[in-house]
């Protein structure tokens, strides 16, 4: 069985890896004529992807005949619940989301430095991204 960065990437037929992890392709989603999707694999082999188009993620993986769960690799160990009366905050997800954040920061800032405006899907994300990072915050 293959990982799911593997899965995912074998459904998409124009990826190019732009760095160690991270590959750039035209968005299934919206039938893009440019690469405007940005897929990462995070540390622990879960698929971070992301359309500057605005393309949510189970749209993207619906259109490739794949499930979001298929972004996640699977956990064959059976962990105990604790139960617990508050809720907890699950670190490892907000990592994950900060990893991906960054991503999308750091594709702005090479954008910037290269002369290139960006476009109003990419100032959408960048603004998306700077939501979930003063929210992570407060976590």
């Amino acid at each position: 069985m293959s990982n799911p960065i593997d899965k995912f990437l074998l459904q998409l037929d124009d990826a190019i890896e732009t760095g160690h992890g991270r590959w750039r392709a035209k968005c299934p989603g919206h039938n893009s004529r440019s690469r405007t999707l940005s897929i990462a694999e995070g540390a622990e082999g879960a698929v971070l992807i992301h359309c500057f188009a605005g393309c949510e993620p189970a749209q993207i993986v619906s259109a490739v005949g794949l499930r979001l769960c298929d972004l996640f690799p699977r956990n064959e160990t059976i962990q105990s619940k604790r139960y617990n009366s508050r809720p907890r905050t699950d670190y490892k997800a907000l990592v994950e989301l900060l990893r991906h954040e960054i991503t999308v920061l750091i594709i702005a800032a090479e954008a910037i430095c290269n002369n290139e405006k960006p476009t109003e899907e990419q100032r959408e994300a960048l603004y998306r991204a700077l939501g979930n990072l003063k929210m992570t915050r407060n976590a």
